[in-house]
C-alpha cells in the first residue's frame, strides 16, 4: 500500500485536528490512520488552486448499514453521498476563492455508520469506533498541463 502522506510528504502541510487515530504502521511498510465517526483536517491555504485527493477505505463487512459520507469544506459540502463500494478515490478541485482568508482551511469528513472491532470480534481487544481507515491524503497544486 502507498504510504500515508503526512505534512513532511506532500506539497502543503496537513494536520490532523480530530476523530483521526494516531497513524499506524501496516506489516508491508505502510502507514494509515483510522478515523472515528467525523473528524477535522486543516490544510494550509495557497494562493492558487489546489486539489484534495483521498484513498480511503470503507469497511462496510464490518458495518450494518451502508454509510453515508459528507465532505464538507469551510462549511460548505463538497460531496454527500452513500458509500457502495470498499476502497475510495475522492478528488476535489479546490478554488483559490474557496479557501478560507486566515493560513488554514478546514476538512470535516463525517460517516453515518462506523464499529468497534470487539463489538464484530470478541477476540479483538480494540475498542475504538471506527468509521473508515485513510491510506492516503494529499494537498498539492494541480499538474500542469501536458504541452
Amino acid at each position: 500500500m502507498v504510504a500515508l502522506l503526512a505534512a513532511a510528504c506532500s506539497a502543503q502541510p496537513i494536520s490532523y485536528i480530530r476523530g483521526f487515530y494516531p497513524a499506524e504502521t501496516g506489516t508491508d511498510g505502510s502507514t494509515h490512520r483510522w478515523m472515528g465517526p467525523a473528524a477535522i483536517v486543516r490544510l494550509a491555504n495557497n494562493n492558487g488552486p489546489m486539489v484534495l485527493m483521498m484513498r480511503f477505505n470503507v469497511p462496510l463487512k464490518n458495518l450494518k448499514n451502508k454509510p453515508t459520507l459528507k465532505f464538507t469544506w469551510n462549511g460548505k459540502v463538497l460531496e454527500e453521498a452513500v458509500v457502495e463500494q470498499e476502497d475510495m478515490v475522492k478528488k476535489f478541485q479546490i478554488p483559490a476563492a474557496d479557501q478560507a482568508s486566515g493560513r488554514t482551511s478546514e476538512l470535516r469528513i463525517e460517516t453515518s455508520e462506523s464499529f468497534v472491532p470487539r463489538e464484530v470480534n470478541p477476540e479483538s481487544a480494540d475498542v475504538r469506533r471506527l468509521g473508515l481507515v485513510m491510506w492516503e491524503l494529499t494537498w498539492s497544486p494541480p499538474a500542469a498541463p501536458a504541452k
